[in-house]
């Protein structure tokens, strides 16, 4: 699928105006907005480097959000949300820590209009095809399906995980909930479709709607190889699959 973006720049934002350029981080700040200019509330925007995620942000009511990256680098962003076309920009080097940028998304054609399809699992195609092979054969895992996922009505996504033994839930920051595993006082791991999310929160960065499908390991056991993370000192880890890759 073609990505559709534009890119506008616009005043310089004031609130970003007393940091230098030469300092070890930027602060990209932007709004996200459809094709009738209305703002886009709960846009997922990520920098990746590689197969992690280096800073991820999601857009406030008002469309807007600030991302901080790397400033020896440059940034390359990508833009999400269900209902749009996932947009993508290189922001260059001499892109002004002042500008605000904005992304305008454009919405998915009515004749691609979102649907659930129903097939066995054996003839689930790509990324899901091995997470239905580890549910049936991993059983150090604990395996959260779309059907799953919607049967629980929960609101957060790691309300899905309160009777999981050796998971602890605590009042999140924000908003949501705080996951520990086996009494760790770092967070679990964090994949989202094979990308790393390294100190991320559970709730901060899914909701039950976008997700395909979860796995969820409380220690090292039986966790994928590809997913092994050596930082993770046994704090569990949670892989994410969105439902449109």
């Amino acid at each position: 699928m073609r990505l559709h973006l534009i890119v506008l720049l616009l005043a310089p934002a004031s609130a970003l105006s007393g940091q230098s350029p030469r300092a070890a981080a930027r602060a990209i700040a932007g709004i996200v907005v459809d094709s009738a200019r209305a703002p886009v509330p709960g846009a997922e925007v990520r920098q990746i480097a590689g197969d992690t995620i280096r800073s991820l942000a999601r857009t406030a009511d008002d469309g807007r959000f600030v991302l901080v990256v790397a400033q020896a680098t440059p940034a390359s962003i990508r833009v999400r949300r269900m209902g749009f076309i996932e947009a993508a920009v290189a922001i260059p080097l001499r892109q002004s820590v002042t500008d605000t940028l904005v992304v305008v998304l454009a919405e998915v054609p009515a004749s691609l209009a979102e649907i659930d399809v129903v097939a066995p699992e054996e003839e689930m195609a790509g990324w899901l095809r091995e997470f239905y092979q580890r549910r049936r054969s991993n059983s150090f895992g604990r395996y959260f399906t779309r059907q799953t996922i919607q049967d629980a009505g929960k609101y957060h996504m790691s309300e899905l995980l309160r009777m999981t033994p050796g998971v602890t839930l605590a009042p999140g920051r924000r908003f949501g909930y705080v996951v520990r595993m086996r009494g760790c006082r770092d967070a679990p791991m964090i994949w989202l479709d094979g990308s790393r999310l390294p100190g991320a929160e559970l709730d901060d960065i899914s909701k039950p709607a976008d997700i395909a499908a979860m796995e969820v390991y409380t220690s090292s056991a039986g966790v994928p190889v590809q997913f092994m993370d050596r930082s993770n000192r046994g704090c569990g880890t949670i892989l994410l699959w969105t439902r449109h890759q």
